[in-house]
């Protein structure tokens, strides 16, 4: 097994911080000619001194002299021997004293030799391990660090192990984990290159423009088997040399060496279809001549140049006498001359052919590359926008991702895999930029009797959710979800309503409205006087008194053991023609004309805005909030959605009901810790 390495360094600056760094990787070439294997280097000092970084080139300048020219090739061995160097110099080369070291300086050294790592650390420089999806702190805590530092040696301990196909390590100051999480940094340095993990780690700090300071070092680590080479050496050559012009593939390669061995059966095979072939080429021009009906004086020479041809291959008379004398005649020389050509001839078509299907396939498999890089950069730059909680920037960066992986080629070709995968990606960026959930449909909290189909809204007063179903009201205890039948109405129920901490009002569309006492149930039929020429909407109640929502305006009712005369609340023109839902909480909400919710404030409309909404709200949604809630809680009873936002219009939840009956009614419990869904079959109890 070979091994081979892929790295790159990232350093942060902010000039405000109280440290300076210095990263190092060793040359490739310095690697392979030592035999040492390659040496990384990380060294900060927590001062602003103007001397810092002429030290810091110089502490790691020695560092690397050292190690690459130790006498042994034993990558571990070297290391100790450098760091027992550095320890017993440091102070001559940074010319500060030992305790200055000891308090201001942070160092990390490793070697990576074959598969073997050996490292040594000390203070805030880390190395971390990612290995099958989980991330390892191998340089051991801060503590055990300085615990184990001897006087006068600061890298008194060298750790070692051995690497494994597809581990990544990552050498940082800790404070890179101030700026992402362990999820993000193993994620970003898992699934992209080293070039581009640090690349992706440095745009998302200066997009946000965060006052970073950190240096680090990504190392990718790959074992991988050399190919083995088994063609004689014309092939080879000829190989060699159609790479040069074509670029081929392994696979390719093995085309083509297929290819040339079906042509060397074909040969020793078919050494008599092989006659009658030549026989063709050769004496075909002979015989256009003969049939040509120009220059009639050639005619006879060209008949005695075709019969002394045939004569001399053996075919005189038209006959073929038999291959082994034609070979006899044909002559050693000419018979190799003769394979020669055919087989150059047929690899040549042959390569010719493949390099072009290889060009084909090689630019449809990089535009393929490119798209699916695209795709992925763009998705990683959602969740670092997300990380900073730009969340209008994560949803256009996902607006652009869909976009791109809409125009995806090859959706069912051998990138099928690939497009599937980049198409779960999006769909978990989406949930997660947009907050949507789907409600478990076995998660009844109450089943409703089969003969019971909610008609009306949801209300809660104490612990007991309440709904009308016709002409009858029901209930559903909070504690236990057991559903029982309250009283009857005479008259259909569109709303209930809670009108203070005893009594519930029961209205449908018209001029009677009931109120009842929570204790007996026994509905007292008023009637509301409607303004002429109007419909009713819909209604609310805040504080004792009743808005409704009319098709011009919106009226206020004062109660007097019942409600007085209506008062057009509007103190301006405002078009609501459109919205059919109505929630008071001081502010009077309305929904949902043109797909918007409208905040009014003393009798005028104010500007409100919902963000971050992952599909527009349609017309037939109901909006319901009250003095004392946080929130809105908008069900969109078209597209059976709940949506919670806050009172200042930024999305908080979005819930997809695709997977239950329609949704009647929803309501939030005390404290908006639950929120209570009700269907056409049952209740759901969903946490907040």
């Amino acid at each position: 097994m070979n091994y081979q390495i892929k790295t790159d360094k990232l350093t942060i600056k902010n000039p405000k911080a109280g440290g300076q760094s210095h990263v190092y990787i060793a040359p490739g070439e310095v690697s392979v000619e030592s035999g040492l294997g390659q040496l990384f280097i990380i060294a900060e000092i927590k001062s602003k001194e103007k001397k810092v970084p002429a030290i810091l080139n110089r502490v790691v300048q020695e560092l690397g002299e050292y190690y690459y020219h130790s006498p042994t090739k034993n990558a571990e061995a070297a290391l100790e021997t450098t760091c027992q160097y550095f320890n017993e110099n440091i102070v001559d080369i940074s010319q500060k004293n030992w305790q200055w070291l000891k308090e201001k300086i942070s160092i990390i050294v490793m070697a990576i030799q074959d598969n073997r790592l050996a490292l040594s650390n000390y203070n805030n420089m880390k190395a971390w391990l990612v290995r099958t999806g989980k991330i390892h702190d191998i340089s051991g805590s801060d503590a055990e660090s300085k615990k184990a530092v001897t006087p006068k040696k600061i890298m008194s301990q060298i750790i070692s192990g051995q690497l494994e196909d597809g581990d990544v390590l990552m050498l940082s100051n800790a404070t890179i984990f101030d700026y992402f999480s362990e999820e993000k940094i193993k994620k970003t340095i898992t699934t992209l290159a080293p070039t581009q993990a640090c690349a992706f780690l440095k745009n998302a700090l200066l997009d946000y423009k965060v006052a970073a300071d950190f240096s680090t070092i990504v190392i990718k680590f790959m074992g991988y088997n050399k190919e083995k080479e088994m063609l004689e050496p014309a092939r080879i050559n000829i190989l060699r040399s159609m790479e040069t012009e074509g670029g081929l593939k392994q696979s390719d390669k093995k085309s083509l060496l297929v290819l040339t061995k079906k042509t060397f059966d074909k040969i020793k095979s078919s050494a008599n279809e092989g006659a009658k072939k030549s026989k063709e080429l050769i004496t075909t021009k002979i015989i256009d001549k003969i049939k040509s009906p120009k220059e009639t004086s050639a005619v006879s020479g060209a008949k005695e140049e075709k019969t002394a041809l045939e004569n001399r291959l053996g075919f005189g008379g038209g006959q073929f006498k038999s291959p082994t004398n034609w070979l006899k005649r044909f002559g050693f020389k000419e018979y190799r001359l003769l394979v020669f050509i055919v087989i150059v001839a047929l690899l040549f078509v042959g390569s010719l052919r493949i390099i072009s299907n290889k060009k084909e396939q090689s630019a449809e498999a990089k535009k393929i590359e490119t798209a699916v890089n695209l795709i992925k950069d763009k998705m990683n730059s959602v969740e670092a926008a997300l990380i900073y909680k730009d969340e209008s920037k994560a949803q256009q960066l996902l607006g652009e991702a869909s976009e791109l992986l809409a125009q995806f080629e090859d959706k069912e070709g051998k990138n099928k895999s690939t497009y599937e995968e980049l198409v779960k990606q999006a769909e978990d960026m989406k949930n997660k930029v947009y907050k949507l959930e789907k409600i478990n449909q076995e998660g009844y909290f109450a089943k409703l009797p089969e003969n019971v189909a909610p008609t009306s809204n949801l209300a809660l007063l104490d612990n007991t959710l309440y709904f009308a179903a016709d002409k009858s009201l029901y209930k559903i205890s909070t504690k236990d979800g057991a559903v029982s039948q309250a009283t009857g109405i005479d008259g259909t129920v569109n709303q209930v309503l809670i009108f203070d901490n005893n009594q519930i009002i029961f209205y449908g569309n018209g001029a009677e409205i009931f109120f009842a006492d929570k204790g007996n149930f026994v509905p007292q039929k008023k009637t509301l006087a409607l303004p002429e020429g109007e419909r009713a909407i819909g209604t609310a109640i805040y504080n004792k008194k009743l808005y409704l929502l009319g098709e011009k305006n919106i009226y206020s009712y004062a109660y007097n053991n019942g409600y007085d005369k209506p008062t057009a609340w509007l103190k301006q023109e405002t078009n609501i023609l459109g919205n059919n839902s109505i929630a008071v909480d001081g502010n009077i909400w309305l929904a949902a004309v043109n797909g918007e919710i409208s905040r009014l404030f003393m009798g005028k409309k104010e500007k409100f805005t919902l963000a971050g909404l992952y599909e527009p709200i349609s017309k037939e949604t109901r909006i319901y909030t009250a003095d004392g809630l946080n929130n809105l809680y908008l069900l969109d009873q078209e597209k059976n959605r709940i949506t919670i936002t806050n009172k200042q219009g930024k999305v908080l939840r979005q819930i997809l009901g695709d997977n239950l009956d329609k949704i009647a009614a929803i309501v939030p419990g005390v404290g908006e810790k639950e929120l209570y869904i009700l269907t056409k079959s049952g209740l759901y109890k969903l946490g907040l």
